[in-house]
C-alpha cells in the first residue's frame, strides 16, 4: 500500500508542477479519452478494475500486485487479459492510445494525456476513486466498500430485514425497524453484509432502556454443505458512542483474512485503522437510511495488530477514535466494542498444546472477559459496573470456571476445564483445588485501571469435576481470600 500510494503521489507532483511551469492555457471541456478512461474502468468487474489500476495506472509489476491482492501472478495475468478483451470493443477508434493485446505503455500514455489540466483532474479522480472502491487491507487488496459491485447472491437464503428476524442475535437486545444492509461485498468466495438496526438495550432483560445501534457482519459459506449455512457476528454499542471499531472474524478466515467492522460520527467520510509495525488501512464509510452516523467494513490480514480506528471528516481532520481489539489472529469471541485498551490478562497452554488468552477491556460502564481458544473459539460476557433496578449484580471479572464439553484439537477429541477470573491485586499465587489434585499458578498484576490481578489454571479433564476451590495467595504464601465455584459437569 505504501508502495501504490508513493507512486501515485510521485506521478500527482511530477503532472502538477508540470501544470504549474506551463503557460495558463483556456481550460479544456473534458476529454472523450479521459471520460473513456473512466467509462472502461467502471465498466470492469471489480476483480479486474484492481488489476488494471495496479498494474497500468500505479505500475505495479505481476507479483507485487499478487501480493497486495493476496492472489496467485497467474490470476493477475488471466485477470489482466479478461480486462484487456473487455476493453478493446469499448475504446473508441479516435483515441491516440490504441489498445493492444500488452498494453505496454498505458501509464506513459495516460501521462503524457494528463498534460491538459482537464485530464489531469480526470485521471486524479480515476486513480483516487478506484482506490477507493478497491479499499486494501495491510500488504492485501481487498475489497470494502464497492459502490460499483452488484450482489450476485440474492437467491441466498439470507436473514430478512426486518426486525423480527434479528432477535436474540445479540443478548439483552431488542431489534428495531429499519434493518439496512448498509454495504456487502464477497471476499474469498463467500457474499456477506453488513447490517444495521436501531435496537433497545436492557441489562439482564428488564433493566432500564438505552438507545443502541447495532450492526451485524453476515454471511454465507458456499463451499460447504448444502444448503450454505448462514453466519453472523457482530455487536451493538449505545448510540452516543459514535466510534467504534470490532473484529468480526467473517469470510476469508481459511486465507489469513479478518474483517473489522464498525461504527462512525456523521461527518467521517472515511476511518484509518492503525496498525502496530504496519502502515494504517483505510476504508471509506457509508451512511444507513434512517440511522445515526455512518458505517465501514473492512478486511485485514489475521498477523495484524488493530491497535486503534480514527474516523476522519472530507477534509481528513479526526472527528472521533475508538480503541482497537489488539491482535486479530486471536479471533476474539463476541462482547461490547472496547471504550479502552484491550488487555491479555492470562495465558496458558493447555495438555493438548493448544494456546489460550484470557482477555479484559472496558465497555458500556463495566467489562468484558474473554476466554480465547485460537481459531474463534472460546466464550465471552460483559457486565456493566452498575447493576440496574430488579437485576442481580455480576461481578464478570471474579473468578469463575469454564467447563467445555468437547475440545477438538487436531484430530482428537478432549474436555477443557479452566479456573480464571481476578483477585485482589495484592495476591502473588493463586491456588486452585479440584479432583483431589492442587496446583498454583501465578498472579499476573492487571494495572492500576482494572484494580486486581488475574490467574489461568488449567484443571483435571475428568468429568465431572468439583467441587473447584480457589484461594488467592500474597508474597508470602498467606492466604487473602477464597471462593468457592461449584463444579463441572
Amino acid at each position: 500500500m505504501n508502495l501504490a500510494t508513493d507512486r501515485f503521489r510521485h506521478t500527482r507532483r511530477r503532472l502538477a508542477l508540470a501544470v504549474r511551469l506551463r503557460p495558463a492555457p483556456e481550460p479544456d471541456p473534458p476529454t472523450l479519452d479521459g471520460l473513456a478512461v473512466i467509462q472502461a474502468l467502471r465498466a470492469l468487474p471489480r476483480d479486474q478494475r484492481a488489476v488494471v489500476v495496479l498494474h497500468h495506472l500505479l505500475d505495479l509489476p505481476v507479483d507485487r500486485v499478487a501480493a497486495e491482492l493476496d492472489v496467485p501472478a497467474g490470476t493477475v495475468k488471466s485477470r489482466l487479459a479478461r480486462a484487456r478483451r473487455r476493453w478493446r470493443p469499448a475504446w473508441p477508434p479516435r483515441m491516440s492510445m490504441e489498445v493492444s493485446a500488452t498494453m505496454p505503455d498505458l501509464d506513459t500514455r495516460l501521462a503524457e494525456a494528463a498534460d491538459r489540466a482537464a485530464l489531469l483532474a480526470v485521471l486524479a479522480l480515476v486513480v483516487v476513486a478506484a482506490l477507493v472502491a478497491i479499499g486494501r487491507g495491510a500488504g492485501l487488496g481487498l475489497p470494502t466498500v464497492d459502490p460499483l459491485g452488484q450482489d450476485r447472491w440474492q437467491h441466498l437464503p439470507w436473514r430478512g430485514l426486518e426486525a423480527a428476524e434479528w432477535q436474540a442475535t445479540v443478548p439483552d437486545e431488542a431489534p428495531q425497524d429499519p434493518v439496512v444492509v448498509a454495504t456487502r461485498g464477497e471476499q474469498a468466495g463467500a457474499p456477506w453484509r453488513l447490517v444495521v438496526y436501531p435496537s433497545t438495550y436492557r441489562p439482564g432483560g428488564n433493566g432500564a432502556p438505552v438507545d443502541d445501534v447495532c450492526y451485524i457482519l453476515d454471511w454465507f459459506w458456499l463451499d460447504g454443505p448444502r444448503p450454505p449455512p448462514w453466519q453472523a457476528n457482530g455487536t451493538c454499542a449505545p448510540e452516543a458512542q459514535a466510534t467504534t471499531v470490532m473484529a468480526a472474524g467473517g469470510p476469508g478466515a481459511g486465507r489469513q483474512v479478518t474483517a473489522v467492522i464498525g461504527r462512525a460520527p456523521a461527518s467521517a467520510a472515511r476511518v484509518r485503522l492503525e496498525l502496530r509495525g504496519r502502515a494504517p488501512v483505510e476504508t471509506a464509510t457509508v451512511a444507513a437510511r434512517g440511522l445515526p452516523g455512518r458505517f465501514y467494513a473492512a478486511f485485514l490480514a489475521r498477523a495484524s495488530y488493530l491497535e486503534r480506528a480514527v474516523a476522519l471528516d472530507h477534509g481528513g481532520r479526526p472527528v472521533g477514535q475508538a480503541p482497537g481489539p489488539g491482535d486479530l489472529s486471536r479471533d476474539r469471541i463476541g462482547g461490547f466494542p472496547p471504550t479502552g485498551p484491550v488487555a491479555v490478562v492470562g495465558r496458558t497452554t493447555t495438555r493438548a498444546g493448544e494456546a489460550v488468552e484470557l482477555v479484559v477491556w472496558p465497555a458500556r460502564e463495566g467489562y468484558c472477559l474473554a476466554l480465547d481458544q485460537g481459531q474463534g473459539g472460546g466464550s465471552s460476557g460483559c457486565a456493566t459496573a452498575r447493576s440496574a433496578p430488579g437485576v442481580a449484580s455480576v461481578d464478570i471479572l471474579a473468578p469463575q470456571l469454564h467447563c467445555s464439553s468437547s475440545w477438538s484439537a487436531g484430530a482428537r477429541s478432549t474436555r477443557l476445564r479452566l479456573a480464571l477470573g481476578g483477585v485482589p491485586r495484592s495476591a502473588r499465587t493463586v491456588r486452585v483445588e479440584a479432583a483431589g489434585t492442587r496446583v498454583e499458578v501465578p498472579a499476573r498484576d492487571g494495572g492500576e485501571r482494572l484494580g486486581r490481578a488475574f490467574f489461568l489454571a488449567e484443571l483435571p479433564a475428568r468429568r465431572p469435576l468439583g467441587p473447584v476451590r480457589v484461594t488467592a495467595l500474597d508474597g508470602t504464601g498467606t492466604a487473602i481470600r477464597s471462593w468457592a465455584l461449584g463444579r463441572c459437569g
